[in-house]
């Protein structure tokens, strides 16, 4: 019983992933229109930015689609957040004369796998992301300047940070709901074990809910009741 909402909390976690997620490509969308109005980015940038974004749609929507297949797959999560490091990498790569206001978007990253992995995952993440970070950097050999290299160490500890704190959050959740789990199937057991019968209906009459004493008493040592 207790395993059973364990895996029903892991499985809203990433349900609540998949909406995340969907935010932040609507975000880059959103984002990478004002610019393209403003003329900031360039066409041939503009249209790469379209492309990865309708191409993140698309993989959002089979992870949707594919999630009750491959959500027993050991690796396919994991799959997921790095797909989302690489993509923000590849906004970063694109729009590199504006990446700060894509990089932001490493910190979301970090977050999810937080969400899904916890605080060791949202470690490894944020270690993913200041690699891929760093390369994109080193792809266009920025010129460190002392603002600049300052602004490269500030982005590096702020992933830390987040992946510090958000596990930290993500495992205060968890053992709140663990606390929950546990008071849920003591009060079960307790109502299972009363002496008296116990039978419990909804507003429409319908049984939810019969204790081990009432099965006894009408006969039946099944569940299933009309």
């Amino acid at each position: 019983m207790l395993t059973e909402r364990l895996n029903v909390n892991q499985e809203r976690n990433i349900r609540f992933y998949m909406f995340l997620r969907l935010l932040m490509v609507f975000s880059v969308l959103i984002s990478t229109v004002v610019y393209s109005r403003a003329n900031v980015l360039s066409e041939e940038t503009v249209v790469r930015m379209y492309f990865i974004t309708f191409f993140t749609f698309l993989v959002t929507t089979a992870f949707i689609f594919l999630y009750e297949k491959a959500k027993n797959v050991t690796y396919f999560p994991a799959s997921q957040i790095l797909y989302d490091i690489l993509f923000t990498t590849a906004i970063v790569h694109y729009a590199t004369s504006h990446e700060s206001i894509y990089k932001i978007f490493y910190l979301f990253n970090i977050i999810f796998a937080a969400l899904l992995f916890g605080g060791t995952g949202a470690l490894v993440a944020a270690l993913g992301s200041a690699v891929a970070y760093t390369s994109v950097l080193l792809l266009y050999s920025v010129q460190f300047t002392d603002e600049r290299y300052f602004s490269f160490l500030t982005t590096l500890t702020s992933f830390v940070a987040i992946a510090l704190l958000a596990g930290q959050f993500v495992e205060e959740i968890r053992k709140s709901r663990h606390k929950i789990n546990l008071l849920e199937q003591l009060k079960e057991e307790i109502v299972d074990r009363l002496d008296s019968g116990l039978i419990a209906v909804d507003a429409l009459g319908v049984i939810q809910r019969v204790n081990s004493t009432a099965r006894a008493l009408l006969g039946r040592n099944g569940k299933s009741y009309t």
